[in-house]
Formats: C-alpha cells, sequence, structure tokens
C-alpha cells in the first residue's frame, strides 16, 4: 500500500497490504525478544559461539578496490617531500594484486618506496593479497580462471601465473589442514568432557562430489554425539589428474624420478566402486581414532546401511575386548516412515468406502508430516523402554484410524492428542471433530 491509500486494488476494491519481510532467522531475533526460548541445536550452537556483530563499524579495515591513476593523481597534489617540493608517485612492479610504487621528489632526488599490502610468511615475501583473494576464490567454489575473468571485469591486473597459483593453493591446503586437526582435536576433547568417558557415541555418514555411483571424489565424516561437532574427515579420491596426464608418456629415468616424488602428495587412494568410498573411509577414521583423537567410536548412529557396521564389526577397531554397537538414528527412521506412506499415496489403493487414501479429509501431506514427526517422538521419548515404545506408536496408529463413530484414544499421549487433552481437563468430549482419519482396510 502506498501512502495515501492509493495503489493496485484487489477485487474487493480494497488496496492491496504490502507484504512484510523477515530478514532475519529465529536465532538473530533472540536479542529483540525478551524471552527468548533456549534451543540446542547444533545450528544456533554455532551462531551464539561466533558472536559476531550484525553491524560493521565504519572504520573497518582492510582491502578497497580504487582507481589507480586517479588515486596517485590525488596523492601527487597533497604529498610533499621533507624539502618541501611536490613529488611523483609510480607504480614500479606488480605481482599479481600487488603493487608497489616509487616515491621521487625532482628537487633534492630522493627516491622511497611504498606497496600496496603487506608481505607474510617466514620469508616474508609472498604477498598477502595474493593468497587472500586466491582463499576468496576457493571459498566461493572458482579457480584461477574465475578469478582472471573477475580482474579483467574490474579493470585490475592479472592474477599470478598458474605455478604460483598452484604454489599458493599448496600453502592454503597445508594451513587448512593443520587448522582442521587442532580444530577436531579440541571437538574430541569436548566430546570426552560431556560424555565424561572415552568411549563416545558418533554418528557417521558419507557424502560424494557428483551423485550416483561414478563419483571420483568422496568424504566420509563422524561427528560427536554430545557436542555435535566433528570429530575427524577422511576423503576418497579415485582419481589424479597430475597422474593422468603422465600415463600416456614413454617410461624414461626422468618420469621415474616423477613418479617417485609425485608418490608423496598424489591424492588417488581408492580403487574400485564409488559406494565402497564410505566403508573405506569409514574404517580408516574408526582405526585412527585411539591414536589422532584419544577416544572410541562405541556406540555408531547409522543411518541404516547395515553394509558400513558390518564391514566395522568385522574389522573389530579395539580389540576383541571391546565390540562396536549400532544405534539407529531417529530422524532416518522418521524419515523412512514418511516416505513409505507418500508411496502409498501413489498406490491410488481403493479403501472400503470407496475413496482413495490420500485427499481432503484423510491423508494429506501435512498429515504425513505429522504423523512422521510423531512417530519420531514416540521412539524418542521410550527410547530406554521397549516395551512402552511399541505402546506408543501402536497409540499413534490407532490415533491415526479414530472417526468420530469409532474413537481409539486409548492410549494416547496428552502432549499430542487433543481428545485425550479435552476428556483429561473437562471428563468428557463434546466439541471435538475428527477432521483426518486413515481406515487401512481395502476392498
Amino acid at each position: 500500500m502506498v501512502k495515501g491509500g492509493i495503489g493496485p486494488k484487489g477485487r474487493s476494491g480494497r488496496p492491496y497490504k504490502k507484504k512484510r519481510k523477515f530478514l532475519s532467522n529465529q536465532y538473530t531475533v533472540a536479542s529483540t525478544n525478551p524471552q527468548p526460548k533456549p534451543s540446542t541445536s547444533a545450528s544456533s550452537k554455532k551462531l551464539r559461539d561466533r558472536s559476531v556483530s550484525a553491524s560493521r563499524e565504519r572504520d573497518f579495515p582492510g582491502y578497497r578496490v580504487f582507481d589507480l591513476n586517479y588515486f596517485l593523481e590525488q596523492l601527487t597534489k597533497i604529498v610533499r617531500c621533507a624539502c618541501g617540493e611536490i613529488v611523483t608517485i609510480s607504480e614500479k612492479s606488480v605481482i599479481g594484486l600487488y603493487s608497489e610504487f616509487e616515491v621521487r621528489c625532482s628537487k633534492c632526488e630522493a627516491v622511497n618506496s611504498i606497496s600496496s599490502c603487506p608481505k607474510i610468511c617466514v620469508s616474508r615475501n609472498a604477498p598477502e593479497v595474493n593468497r587472500r583473494v586466491q582463499y576468496a576464490m576457493r571459498c566461493i567454489g572458482a579457480d584461477r580462471a574465475g578469478l582472471e575473468t573477475f580482474c579483467e571485469v574490474m579493470d585490475m591486473p592479472k592474477p599470478v601465473k598458474q605455478h604460483s597459483y598452484d604454489r599458493i593453493k599448496s600453502h592454503i591446503l597445508e594451513a587448512q589442514r593443520t587448522v582442521a586437526e587442532k580444530s577436531m582435536s579440541a571437538a574430541a576433547d569436548l566430546e570426552k568432557t560431556l560424555s565424561g568417558s572415552e568411549s563416545v557415541a558418533v554418528p557417521g555418514d558419507g557424502t560424494w562430489c557428483t551423485r550416483g555411483h561414478t563419483a571420483l571424489v568422496g568424504v566420509v565424516s563422524v561427528i560427536g554425539a554430545e557436542s555435535g561437532k566433528v570429530l575427524d574427515v577422511d576423503v576418497r579420491c579415485k582419481e589424479c589428474r597430475a597422474c593422468l596426464s603422465k600415463q600416456n608418456l614413454p617410461d624414461t629415468p626422468e618420469l621415474s624420478i616423477w613418479k617417485e616424488e609425485h608418490s608423496k602428495s598424489c591424492v588417488k587412494n581408492h580403487t574400485g566402486a564409488s559406494g565402497n568410498m564410505e566403508v573405506e573411509g569409514m574404517l580408516e577414521v574408526f582405526g585412527r581414532s585411539r591414536e589422532k583423537r584419544g577416544v572410541m567410536y562405541k556406540d555408531y548412529i547409522g543411518d541404516g546401511d547395515s553394509k558400513v557396521f558390518k564391514k566395522i564389526q568385522e574389522s573389530k577397531p579395539y580389540g576383541d575386548d571391546v565390540e562396536v554397537n549400532k544405534l539407529e538414528c531417529v530422524l532416518h527412521v522418521q524419515k523412512r516412515m514418511g516416505t513409505r506412506l507418500r508411496a502409498k499415496l501413489k498406490e491410488k489403493t481403493k479403501l472400503a468406502h470407496g475413496k482413495g487414501l490420500g485427499g481432503k479429509g484423510r491423508l494429506t501431506d501435512k498429515a504425513v508430516n505429522r504423523i512422521s514427526s510423531l512417530y519420531g517422538k514416540c521412539i524418542r521419548d521410550n527410547s530406554s523402554n521397549l516395551d512402552q515404545m511399541y505402546k506408543a506408536v501402536w497409540a499413534l496408529f490407532d490415533h491415526t484410524r479414530s472417526t468420530d463413530e469409532e474413537p481409539f484414544h486409548e492410549g494416547c499421549s496428552l502432549e499430542w492428542c487433543r481428545f485425550a487433552q479435552e476428556l483429561a481437563a473437562t471428563g468428557k468430549v463434546v466439541e471435538y471433530s475428527h477432521k483426518n482419519s486413515v481406515i487401512l482396510t481395502r476392498m
């Protein structure tokens, strides 16, 4: 709605109201909420740990992008030599995005040099800007070609040559590996503290760079069940580009020397089917847990993949005296319930009353989500009592098939059953109506 109430109108003749935009999330609004709801999710913990201010300070230090000729022209008007004479500033050398400038006085012939950024590393010969911009490209998934395009569009110098780019990439990789190891070691110590023991529970899973069983790169990770932080990762790769570039060359002494040197840094560490990457990676992670992290992954929370757990049991990573236990992930079990209910909806099954399983007043997508969520809750709330879990799941089934004529709410929980809530509060049920009743009886 524009000012004065004049604007586009709907069928009723009233102006449209401008839709409100939500520019935050459930965790960033905590400061404006006098009584925020406590959250224990991993996402909320990470956001709380970062403690980064939403507003950037006006005197923010760092890099800027400016027009070189215009900037130097402005400087030469105000910068003077110690003798009082105006100086000339010119660019002496360029290394990627790094520049060195020469400041010369025409009167006393004094010459000084200034640089566009500091140099880092032990030898102090690596311009920081070249490493920073390359790390930025890696964070957004771009390589040297993307950086070169960016520099061309922004009318900036070309990035460093490919061999220098590869050398910087190896330095960044080594720094990232060092930081990751320290972070995962600290996470393992925190997990031991929270668990009160060196035997901890970890959910583990694998992922692939591309979907399907033709992926060339796969990653396996385990996460602490108590801390929600990554404890270890293992990368599996089926192909090395450097080895592929040399495979058709004739066998020479120089090639043999190259292969011997390259074997120390070759990224290929998996042979065979891509589906076995998760198995081999998980065996590697379990096998080095004591040596690298000082913990034992005694309880493995899997996603239903029995092949991985079977191989872990057979390998006996902690000897014959310590057995790894399998714990099912409730979220995966809950997800499978929803998947199978939706598969039933697609079958177009006819029920006793002649109508299908889905539709208004019966099994809808919203009802499937609710049933799946309550199914997971029944399991979580009774994880230490199998008999109670059995009764709670069947109570949910009876609740789902209840109708106004035949209500089945004897075992329902007061937490999620409105029929049971009303009956407990008033001793009778008068206004309750069963809207979505699923009668699982075929014709």
